[in-house]
């Protein structure tokens, strides 16, 4: 009778085991889904901050062209003015 008692021990603990494996594994993929939803966003934020970057580099670059030339107008402006100087300095002689 002492074996037949310890069967239903052993079944038992047994059961309880596995019950606690298959929480342990449910709790896995439960991790698993959510890192994967948080690289799936992490990629797509990814993906929206190298379009911006790009984006801001082509205004750069528009910026850039803009600015060499404002500086050229600016020298040509420069060089009429001082021409103009000139003729007035030439006038008051």
């Amino acid at each position: 009778m002492n074996q037949q008692m310890i069967v239903p021990q052993q079944n038992g603990e047994a059961l309880a085991s596995l019950e606690r494996l298959e929480s342990r594994i449910h709790s896995t993929i439960d991790l698993l889904r959510s890192a994967r939803r948080g690289e799936t966003a992490a990629e797509q934020e990814a993906e929206r901050l190298k379009q911006r970057l790009s984006e801001k580099e082509r205004e750069l670059e528009r910026l850039k062209m803009e600015l060499k030339e404002l500086r050229s107008e600016r020298e040509q402006v420069r060089q009429r003015v001082e021409a103009l100087l000139d003729q007035v300095e030439q006038l008051a002689e």
